[in-house]
């Protein structure tokens, strides 16, 4: 899969608050959830849509846990 900004992913600017990106994730999380889909298809389609929006959170928070680390 080709690596997509987690902005974009997220919907948010890239100057977005740590807030603003958990609201935006929950959101998406909460339309894009597989045990909502209806047929196998559906379901598949969701999980993977889920992978791409947790991925993309994942990587956000890591970059603001780097950036609050002083570097020696």
């Amino acid at each position: 899969m080709a690596h997509r900004d987690p902005h974009a992913v997220l919907g948010v600017d890239p100057g977005a608050s740590q807030a603003a990106i958990k609201a935006a994730w929950r959101k998406l999380a909460r339309e894009h959830h597989p045990d909502l889909a209806v047929g196998a298809a559906e379901r598949r389609a969701a999980t993977r849509r889920m992978a791409a929006i947790n991925a993309a959170y994942a990587e956000l928070r890591e970059r603001a846990t780097r950036e609050k680390i002083p570097v020696f």
